[in-house]
């Protein structure tokens, strides 16, 4: 919003900034499992919303950033909730390519052997820290397209927008479900 970039090429570094700080806590956290592993991530989000609250020069605090601008391609701008959903069918298509790039190369497969037994894809050489840093970014990496998408669809986002009660809530629903 401040400098006047580009969706296009804000989106990729948003997805590149969350890689980054999925890999800065994909390492420290490479031993917890199941729900420590949930509870660490839901501990680091709250830092970095309570961060992002507290730094009213950048992100203005709780009052949020608006007027984020809306999404052009070329002469036409996407406004309407029906761009915005083949927008969103795009990214999904997009997405389900990659993954199954990711889940049919060597990377998958070491991921399916980790998954499997860990202690058996060791004893065959594979480097599980490396590969579950990898799975941590890649989906971080994912997270933040999603993340730019959901700023240009409202138009406003507010560290506020991001509180704790969500993230209960979408941590107890594949639990409880």
């Amino acid at each position: 919003v401040r400098f006047d970039l580009s969706y296009w090429l804000v989106m990729p570094i948003s997805g590149l900034g969350a890689a980054s700080f999925g890999l800065l806590l994909g390492i420290p956290t490479l031993r917890l499992k199941g729900l420590y592993l949930g509870i660490a991530t839901m501990g680091f989000s709250e830092i970095v919303r309570l961060v992002l609250v507290m730094w009213v020069d950048v992100t203005r605090g709780p009052m949020g950033l608006p007027g984020i601008p809306p999404v052009t391609i070329g002469p036409y701008v996407l406004e309407s909730k029906a761009a915005f959903y083949y927008l969103i069918l795009f990214y999904l298509a997009l997405t389900v390519f990659c993954i199954q790039r990711v889940v049919h190369s060597r990377l998958g497969k070491a991921l399916m052997a980790i998954r499997d037994d860990e202690i058996a894809a060791r004893a065959m050489g594979v480097d599980s820290s490396r590969y579950k840093v990898t799975a941590f970014t890649l989906g971080a990496f994912f997270a933040g397209i999603a993340g730019s998408f959901y700023a240009v669809y409202i138009s406003f986002v507010s560290p506020d927008a991001f509180k704790m009660m969500d993230s209960y809530m979408i941590f107890a629903m594949p639990a409880l479900g």
